[in-house]
C-alpha cells in the first residue's frame, strides 16, 4: 500500500518539505529494513558509490520472491562544509526478498560526467540519501526518506598526486588508519564495490589492494578467488584531517552463480580483504590490522530468468521472455544431444503438462520423466501422474532449478511449446505458448553414405533408453488406452 498511500497524500508520512496536507502517520528515516552503511568517491573513474545494507529477509517487494522494488540513492556534494549542496544525480538498485539469516549488501554507483577541473576544490563533503520505493526529489538535500537514511563522508576529488610528497617512500603499516568499511554487489553492471577509509599521514605513496574471495560451498573457507583491484593512495592528493572514503570497483562474472529459474534468488558470501600486496593473502595484512582489513558480505544474485509462477521461463538455458516476446532461437540438437530442459517457477497446489506442436493445431505432451535436484543436493526422477498424465508442481525446496519437462527437439524449423496448468481437474485459461526456432543442421552420413538436413525424414532423436520397458513407454500405452 506504500505507493498508493503516497499518491493519495504526498505528505502521508510527514516527510514532504512543503505540503498543505496533514501527516497521517509520521515516519522518517526508518532503518529497520535498509540503510547506507558506507559511501565514497573514486577520482580515477569519477565514480560515486554507496553500499546499501538490507537487514531483513522480506518486506522489499510484494508477492513472489522474484518480484523486486527499487532502492534509490541520490548524491550531493558540498564545497563549503555543508552550507550549500549540489545535486549530482540519482542511482537505484532493484532488491528482492530472500531467505537469508544475515544482512545482505547491495551497491550503487553514479558516474559523473564532469572531471576534477570542474570542481571548485580538491575535497568535498559527500551526502547520500537512501529511499525505498520513493525517489528522493531533485535539489532537496534536506529531504528525509520514509524508509532509508541520510549519511555523509569526506571525499577527495583530485586524481593527481600531491606535488609536495616525497616520491618512492612507503608509509609504515597502519600509519594511515586504513579501514575496509564495506563491500556490495552492483546490479547495474555486476561489479563488486568496496569502500576504503584512509586517514591523513605524512606520505601516501603506497598502493591499497582489495581482493575478493567467494565462499561457494558455505563452508566459511572463502577458497574461490574472484579478483583484485587497487588504488595508489597518492592519487588522492592531500587528505584532510579526519580522513576520506574512496571506492574501488571490480567487474565480476557471476553468471555461473545464477540459478536458471527459481522462486528464490541465490545468496552468496563474499570476503573483501584490504592489503598492501596484489596477491591479497588472507593470512597477512600489510596495510592494516586484521580486524580492520577484511569485511564479509552476503550478496543476493537474481536468477537468470524472472517469470511469474505457472509460465515457461527458460528453454534450453535461454530465457523465454526476450526482446521478441514469445519467440526464442536455440542452437540445435548438436549443442543439446540429451534434449532441452524447460524450466519455470512453481505454481503451488497445481499440476501441469508441457506440449509441443509443429503447426499450432496438433499437440503432443512431453511425458518423459525429468531429473530434479532438491535444496540439499538430492537427486530423483519426477514422473507424471499415470491417471491424469500431468506433472505436479514441486515446491522450490524439492526442485531448485524449476525443471518442468525435457524436449528432444524433434527437428529443424519453428516449434511451439505450450504450458497448460490445472487446478484439481479444471484446466486454467491462458496457456503460456513460446515459439522456438531450431536451425537446419547437416547430420552425419548414414550407412548408405548419404547425408540429409535435419527434419527431412529424420527419425526421433530421443535419448537412448527412453522407451525402455516399464518406463515412459508404459505411460504412453496407458494414456492411449
Amino acid at each position: 500500500m506504500f505507493r498508493l498511500l503516497l499518491q493519495s497524500n504526498p505528505n502521508y508520512f510527514g516527510n514532504a518539505l512543503s505540503s498543505p496536507l496533514p501527516a497521517r502517520k509520521p515516519v522518517r528515516c526508518n532503518t529497520w529494513y535498509e540503510e547506507i552503511c558506507c559511501l565514497g568517491y573514486n577520482p580515477r573513474e569519477k565514480l560515486l558509490g554507496a553500499v546499501v545494507c538490507l537487514h531483513q529477509p522480506g518486506g522489499y517487494a510484494m508477492g513472489a520472491r522474484i518480484n523486486s522494488e527499487p532502492e534509490f540513492v541520490r548524491f550531493y556534494l558540498s564545497f563549503d562544509e555543508g552550507k550549500c549542496w549540489e545535486d549530482q544525480g540519482c542511482a537505484s538498485v532493484e532488491v528482492h526478498n530472500a531467505a537469508a539469516v544475515m544482512d545482505r549488501q547491495y551497491a550503487v554507483f553514479l558516474q559523473l560526467a564532469n572531471g576534477e577541473d570542474s570542481f571548485p576544490a580538491p575535497q568535498a563533503r559527500l551526502r547520500a540519501i537512501l529511499s525505498w520505493n520513493d525517489m528522493p526529489p531533485a535539489g532537496t538535500p534536506d529531504w528525509k526518506p520514509v524508509f532509508g537514511n541520510v549519511t555523509e563522508t569526506q571525499v577527495c576529488l583530485s586524481s593527481q598526486p600531491d606535488p609536495d610528497q616525497e616520491p618512492g617512500v612507503v608509509a609504515a603499516a597502519g600509519d594511515g588508519g586504513e579501514q575496509l568499511r564495506g563491500i556490495g554487489l552492483t546490479m547495474q553492471d555486476n561489479a563488486l564495490l568496496a569502500v576504503v577509509h584512509v586517514e591523513r599521514q605524512k606520505c601516501l605513496a603506497c598502493c591499497h589492494h582489495v581482493t575478493f574471495w567467494l565462499d561457494g560451498d558455505d563452508s566459511g573457507a572463502f577458497e574461490t578467488y574472484l579478483g583484485a583491484v587497487d588504488m595508489p593512495v597518492s592519487a588522492l592528493g592531500e587528505i584532510p584531517v579526519g580522513g576520506v572514503d574512496y571506492v574501488l570497483r571490480l567487474p565480476v562474472d557471476i553468471e555461473a552463480c545464477r540459478q536458471d529459474c527459481a522462486e528464490n534468488s541465490r545468496v552468496l558470501r563474499v570476503r573483501g580483504i584490504l592489503s598492501g600486496s596484489e596477491s591479497g593473502s588472507r593470512s597477512g595484512f600489510w596495510c592494516v590490522p586484521a580486524e580492520r582489513g577484511y569485511v564479509d558480505a552476503c550478496l543476493t544474485v537474481a536468477p537468470r530468468a524472472h517469470a511469474a509462477p505457472g509460465v515457461i521461463a527458460v528453454i534450453g538455458g535461454a530465457p523465454a521472455k526476450t526482446a521478441e516476446p514469445g519467440e526464442i532461437s536455440l542452437p540445435g540438437m548438436e549443442a543439446a544431444p540429451d534434449g532441452f530442459l524447460i524450466q519455470g517457477v512453481p505454481l503451488p497446489r497445481h499440476s501441469y503438462v508441457v506440449e509441443v506442436s509443429a503447426d499450432g493445431r496438433n499437440w503432443k505432451p512431453l511425458l518423459e520423466e525429468v531429473v530434479v535436484t532438491d535444496a540439499y543436493g538430492g537427486v530423483r526422477c519426477h514422473r507424471p501422474d499415470p491417471r491424469t498424465g500431468r506433472f505436479e508442481y514441486l515446491p522450490f525446496e524439492e526442485n531448485v532449478a524449476g525443471v518442468l519437462a525435457c524436449w528432444n527437439g524433434a527437428g529443424a524449423g519453428k516449434w511451439r511449446l505450450r504450458l497448460r496448468n490445472y487446478f484439481g481437474g479444471a484446466l486454467l485459461p491462458d496457456s503460456d505458448i513460446v515459439i522456438v526456432h531450431l536451425p537446419d543442421e547437416v547430420l552425419p552420413d548414414d550407412e548408405s553414405g548419404l547425408s540429409r538436413q535435419a527434419g527431412e525424414g529424420k527419425a526421433s532423436t530421443k535419448p537412448a533408453g527412453m522407451f525402455a520397458a516399464g518406463g515412459m513407454y508404459e505411460q504412453h500405452r496407458l494414456l492411449i488406452a
